[in-house]
């Protein structure tokens, strides 16, 4: 089993979605699908942030695949996907916040094509009366 197969399974375990649990280490969407693609490992930046979010895993299990897969002196009694629920999860809060920002935008575009469109008649209404002035 490859680091990155123990870090799938970290993730499966969790109980998080793939995008929840790189919000959780720090990295962007993506970024799991990245390193399959590339087949490369994460950085040591990555792995600190896994075992620190999950202090249950063992380093040297994660790193290397040998010794135990949990650490000694850890409770495991609670679930970490215990943790979420009855909390939205992380992928609700980020599609609200996604609409609440695109509902903000196209409030400012509505308002500026308003603005666009009250310029233009404003014009046209100007034109006519000149229009309408000559003889």
């Amino acid at each position: 089993m490859s680091i990155l197969e123990r870090i799938l399974h970290i993730r499966k375990h969790s109980g998080l979605s793939t995008r929840q649990f790189e919000f959780k280490i720090g990295k962007s969407n993506g970024y799991i699908n990245q390193l399959k693609k590339r087949g490369s490992s994460p950085a040591a930046d990555v792995i600190s942030k896994i075992i620190e979010s999950y202090p249950e895993y063992n380093l040297q299990w994660l790193m290397t695949g040998e010794g135990d897969m949990y650490s000694k002196n850890v409770d495991l009694s609670s679930e970490p996907a215990a943790k979420y629920q009855d909390k939205k999860s992380i992928d609700q809060i980020v599609d609200e916040r996604i609409d609440i920002r695109i509902k903000s935008e196209l409030e400012n575009y509505k308002s500026t094509l308003i603005q666009l469109i009250i310029d233009e008649l404003d014009k046209e209404i100007i034109a006519s009366n000149k229009k309408l002035k000559k003889p």
